[in-house]
């Protein structure tokens, strides 16, 4: 199945059944097809051709759903920009991606157009709403021409989608992922989660994260289910949007759950059938104060952008192992594998190691890091977990030096290179810290030239404007030297003792 015909698959519940919800707006299944194919055939005509690579720069909102489809529809590829993202790291993108199309939300413009200024123009560049740039085009202008989507137009093992995520070197890499490997882990996880063709499910996760993109999306659609969005981001919209719309299903990070149960104001969310939790560990006792403070039943999974979406769960029917991430599910295999890609025996810790058809076939032109992903055909995750005998995976521990905050991955280098353009810096190191609300927070120790001076708040400042706002220290430290091995290597454990020190 390709996600065209996912989501044929759910409309087959009714045309006229909600598929997308904001406030009062409904956008049906059958409306839904309608507006993604007139936008497909509108990109046709301005050239967008099959394979090419289409960024869409949207926050989580129905065009961002209507966008997704269009552009598959075209027989393009989906490559997602976080909205938030700075002019650097968009243009990184666009070039490695080699985009040549764009649609985005208003407020992203002029990040968009200082990415652009010195490289290719994006044609067309298509804008949600009235746009002020010369030669961009409104979305709602390509969305009246009806029509209806080709499942026959793409192949099964197509690529759908390009998701890039940093890797340990810093520089952020493109995930490339299938229509048939997308489809078949939307199918397998919402299973696993036992998601109805009645349920509501709240897109909270970005619909540009692994998380969003396979349960609040294509789970959703191919459910026949409704997603439902929340005008704004803060809290009290978000549980006022459950309360309203008896919101059923949602997959969140455990930072959000925390925020939540710690929230002063109490909201009716007896209508939420369940809750999916992963992108970083939940802290110890949290699952069962929600269960006993506020009813909301939630189970842990497990997950990754290179496997499509999820991989494991613990099941919410049947055996629930406390601390564990669960089985996995239906169209993935997991492997326990030593550092020589062997088999480890049941019970002992080594890397987790997957293969199936949602696992990924590599990164957009990087061959090299392909290949060092990969153990024959097992992909390995960098993650260090067990198996036990009743096939209940436990992580016991992640990739050496990244970092989770509020369920996003932060890799240091990416951090210490930004920290590194200030003229004040001669060394940088990046370590997380937990945080009970955030899982960890990103702090930094910094070397200053000689002579040289800056505060802690004016280097936070300098990392936001050239790195999403998320990936920023929160706090800066500075030493004399950074501790380093006999080889010159900044040694992170002793930047975390240090900073665990202070924190006392």
């Amino acid at each position: 199945m390709n996600l065209i015909a996912l989501l044929a698959h759910g409309a087959q519940h009714g045309a006229d059944r909600a598929a997308l919800i904001l406030e009062d707006r409904h956008v049906s299944y059958g409306a839904l097809q309608t507006l993604a194919a007139s936008l497909a055939a509108h990109l046709q005509h301005l050239g967008v051709r099959p394979g090419d690579r289409v960024a869409l720069a949207l926050p989580n909102q129905p065009e961002y759903v209507i966008a997704f489809y269009g552009i598959l529809g075209a027989g393009a590829v989906v490559v997602p920009i976080n909205p938030r993202a700075r002019a650097p790291e968009i243009a990184y993108v666009l070039n490695d991606a080699e985009i040549t199309a764009a649609i985005a939300h208003p407020t992203v413009l002029p990040e968009l157009e200082a990415a652009t200024a010195e490289g290719p123009q994006l044609a067309p560049l298509i804008v949600v709403g009235a746009p002020d740039i010369p030669g961009a085009v409104a979305l709602d202008a390509l969305l009246h021409d009806g029509g209806a989507l080709d499942p026959q137009l793409v192949r099964d093992d197509a690529l759908a989608q390009i998701i890039y995520t940093s890797g340990t070197t810093g520089r952020p890499k493109g995930v490339m992922l299938t229509h048939g490997g997308l489809a078949l882990n939307a199918e397998c996880v919402t299973e696993q989660l036992g998601v109805r063709a009645d349920d509501r499910l709240l897109a909270v996760a970005p619909l540009g994260h692994i998380l969003g993109c396979s349960l609040s999306m294509n789970g959703t659609l191919y459910r026949g289910a409704a997603a439902v969005f929340t005008p704004a981001l803060d809290l009290d919209t978000l549980l006022g949007t459950i309360e309203r719309q008896r919101c059923t299903v949602m997959g969140v990070v455990p930072t959000l759950l925390a925020m939540i149960r710690a929230h002063p104001r109490r909201y009716d969310l007896s209508s939420m059938r369940i809750v999916l939790t992963g992108g970083a560990p939940a802290p110890e006792g949290l699952l069962d104060a929600l269960a006993a403070e506020l009813g909301l039943r939630v189970v842990e999974g497990y997950g990754a952008t290179e496997a499509s979406g999820g991989i494991s769960m613990n099941p919410p029917e049947g055996l629930h192992k406390r601390g564990s991430v669960g089985v996995p599910q239906r169209g993935i295999e997991v492997a326990v594998l030593d550092d020589a890609g062997a088999p480890v025996p049941t019970g002992q810790v080594g890397e987790l190691c997957l293969r199936g058809p949602t696992v990924t076939r590599g990164y957009w032109h990087r061959p090299e890091a392909t290949a060092e992903a990969f153990a024959g055909d097992w992909l390995r995750t960098g993650d260090v977990g067990y198996i036990d005998a009743d096939g209940y995976i436990f992580i016991v521990d992640r990739k050496k030096d990244m970092i989770i905050t509020s369920g996003f991955n932060v890799y240091p280098r990416e951090v210490e290179d930004a920290l590194y353009l200030h003229p004040a810096v001669a060394e940088a190191g990046v370590v997380g810290v937990p945080d009970p609300i955030k899982g960890e927070l990103v702090c930094a120790m910094v070397v200053l030239r000689a002579g040289a001076s800056a505060t802690a708040e004016e280097l936070i400042a300098w990392c936001k404007q050239r790195l999403t706002p998320y990936k920023a220290p929160v706090r800066i430290h500075f030493l004399d030297a950074l501790p380093k091995s006999a080889s010159g290597k900044i040694l992170r454990r002793e930047l975390r003792e240090r900073l665990g020190a202070q924190r006392g």
